[in-house]
């Protein structure tokens, strides 16, 4: 039996593209209520995590007869330590305002030596 050579021509599905269309738009209904809000989250994340990475360097501390002052974007500013500060051996993290850059984390190597970090904890926190 001998096969005689033939050639089709096809063409795009109506019903395939309209099947295709309902799955696009059903499935962009489902994610897109859930999409929104998680890149929302994504976005505010990625800002705060900025903003506390950022930050400027506090340079200098010291308590004078009118309290504690920072060094802060070069000029001498008066803080009062907030609840939520905390003391560790070898680290203190000083809270001096609302916002996430409004902290101070010291470390023991952020002093010149461990006695200026004796030093600070014991006018901090009284002599220990």
């Amino acid at each position: 039996m001998r096969r005689t050579a033939a050639e089709w021509s096809l063409q795009p599905s109506r019903r395939q593209r309209s099947l295709n269309l309902l799955f696009l738009l059903l499935a962009a209904a489902l994610i897109i209520p859930f999409s929104i809000p998680l890149a929302l989250l994504v976005a505010v994340a990625g800002l705060l995590l900025m903003v506390v990475v950022s930050r400027p360097p506090v340079p200098a501390l010291g308590v004078g007869n009118d309290g504690w002052w920072i060094s802060w974007r070069g000029e001498r500013r008066s803080v009062e330590w907030r609840s939520g500060s905390q003391r560790l051996p070898d680290q203190l993290y000083l809270v001096w305002g609302f916002w996430p850059w409004q902290t101070l984390h010291i470390r023991a190597d952020s002093c010149r030596s461990a006695d200026d970090f004796r030093r600070l904890k014991a006018a901090l926190y009284g002599s220990q």
